[in-house]
């Protein structure tokens, strides 16, 4: 699969949640709007409800009649949201799962939706109720994402994976926002819960909670490979990296890039490359180059691994070689060719010099030896060095890892406790993975070095991978869950059958339930 076809699924997956979200907003809209339209409709107008319509007739004189029906028509809604959202409330609470979604609901939703009732109370006929109308909406389609996920959070087959994906992911978030917490760095975001459904790709959303949740959308095929994991810290960086304030412009201005961040406009060929455009297309993609560093620096080796693996092409190299477009625009993803080199390259400046250059090595030798990447124009492709790409590319993550920001409190990445993936860490993965191989037991309990020696023992092992990923998972996770029956040993794989099942479920899960769809969407997404 190209980066170009990558793409538009990960687009289709996008317009699945926007679509999901927007609809709970257009039917609470909706109900509440048909009480709403009298107030600027021509007097001859009819009602679109026959009960307004009979109130309008009968209140003609004063015209006060649908504003107050609007108003209690509302008030309605509104209390029947805070029933639910308080019913919601106490599912979460007695499921340990739905722990990272409690915050949300106790500090954002629920008082907001007192505050949302309290202005309505106090509402009169000249009250503007289009802004308590959208508020309100906004929480029916947040509820609802809550909600769909405290489902797949509360089914005991799935609870020892999202244990794994809520573990890998807080591993990686918690260095950063223990940093951030003790040097007063503010995040707008610090947590992330996973969800599972049928998208190729992992992607993060981020929902508008002031809280700092962000949601993490995993692919059900992760139930079946390990190599795919490390792609949590990826998505973890994105969400780092937006969430501290004045870090992107601050990263721009430190190389020069700001003038150019915001052009990415496709070549017309007629007068080759020049260095302003390796600039700003380089800058165009830095938020994948920096999620890649991030995931490099959590996870050390076995991110470069799951790189080098998801990206592949040897069978197709110009594949890995060729710039996406997005219209008149270039992509912002950087082809595979270029980030597998830059997290190469990264790796070695972290101190696993002969492991980065030899990975690097391993991947131009798989593809060709290429020496350059393809840029598309209106009438072809161009084919440039990738030289300076890559060394571009590198050093905006080599600063990140080793230079202290004002953002960050003129601290480096490499300098915050606990972040590094550092030579220890690197034993320890090593050691774990010796462990899986010979079905002993794993000394670690960091998520992040049980998944890293697991994705290395794959690397030496691949035929192996599905004992391997199931040995990790019984490894990783914060819960006592007690295992399966029928998998009494860490050693032991599921059976395809069971993978397949488990896939079945979890795209299930993910789809309204037909009882709900006449009311808000009840789920996460996709």
């Amino acid at each position: 699969m190209n980066e170009l076809r990558l793409f538009f699924l990960v687009v289709r997956g996008i317009v699945k949640l926007i679509y999901l979200l927007l609809r709970g907003v257009v039917r609470l809209v909706a109900r509440i709007m048909r009480a709403l339209v009298g107030r600027n409709a021509p007097p001859q107008a009819p009602s679109p409800h026959p009960g307004l319509a009979q109130l309008g007739q009968a209140t003609a004189a004063t015209g006060t009649a649908p504003e107050r029906a609007a108003i209690e028509r509302l008030a309605a809604e509104l209390g029947e949201l805070a029933k639910g959202a308080r019913a919601l409330e106490a599912r979460c609470t007695a499921a340990p799962l739905c722990a990272p979604l409690l915050r949300t609901l106790r500090d954002f939703a629920l008082p907001k939706l007192a505050e949302l009732q309290a202005d309505t109370r106090r509402a009169t006929p000249a009250t503007a109720l289009r802004p308590l109308v959208f508020a309100a909406a906004y929480l029916d389609a947040l509820l609802g994402v809550i909600s769909r996920m405290a489902d797949q959070r509360g089914d005991p087959s799935l609870a020892e994976l999202i244990d794994d994906a809520d573990a890998l992911a807080e591993a990686c978030y918690r260095p950063v926002v223990d940093y951030c917490r003790i040097n007063a760095v503010p995040l707008s975001s610090d947590r992330a819960a996973a969800v599972f459904g049928d998208d190729c790709s992992p992607w993060l959303a981020r929902v508008d909670d002031p809280t700092g949740l962000a949601i993490l959308h995993l692919p059900w095929k992760w139930l079946a490979e390990v190599h795919r994991w490390p792609a949590i810290g990826h998505e973890v960086g994105h969400d780092f990296y937006d969430s501290v304030a004045g870090l992107d412009d601050e990263l721009l201005r430190r190389h020069g890039l700001g003038a150019v961040a915001g052009d990415a406009h496709v070549l017309d060929g007629s007068e080759g490359v020049a260095l302003r455009d390796v600039d700003r297309i380089v800058a165009n993609w830095r938020r994948e180059l920096v999620a890649d560093a991030f995931g490099v620096m959590m996870l050390g080796p076995a991110y470069v691994v799951t790189t080098a693996t998801i990206f592949a092409r040897p069978d197709a190299p110009t594949e890995a070689l060729a710039v996406a477009i997005d219209g008149d625009d270039y992509e912002v993803h950087p082809p595979g060719h270029v980030r597998v080199v830059a997290v190469c390259r990264l790796l070695a400046r972290m101190g696993y010099g002969a492991l980065g250059v030899n990975l690097e090595a391993q991947w131009r030798a798989r593809h060709g030896a290429p020496s350059g990447i393809l840029l598309p124009f209106p009438d072809g492709w161009l084919r440039v060095r990738d030289e300076p790409f890559i060394e571009r590319a590198v050093a905006l993550t080599t600063s990140l890892y080793e230079d202290g920001f004002t953002a960050l409190r003129g601290i480096p990445l490499s300098s915050m406790p606990g972040f590094d993936f550092g030579p220890r860490e690197h034993e320890a993965a090593l050691a774990a993975k010796d462990a899986f191989l010979t079905d002993g037991r794993a000394l670690v309990t960091d998520a992040r070095l049980l998944i890293a020696g697991a994705v290395l023992a794959w690397a030496e092992r691949p035929a192996d991978a599905l004992r391997l990923l199931r040995a990790a998972r019984v490894a990783v996770g914060n819960l006592p869950l007690r295992l399966p029956e029928d998998a009494p040993a860490p050693a032991r794989a599921s059976s395809t059958q069971e993978l397949l099942r488990d896939a079945f479920l979890l795209d299930l899960l993910l789809s309204p339930p037909v009882a709900l769809r006449g009311r808000s969407p009840h789920g996460a997404r996709r």
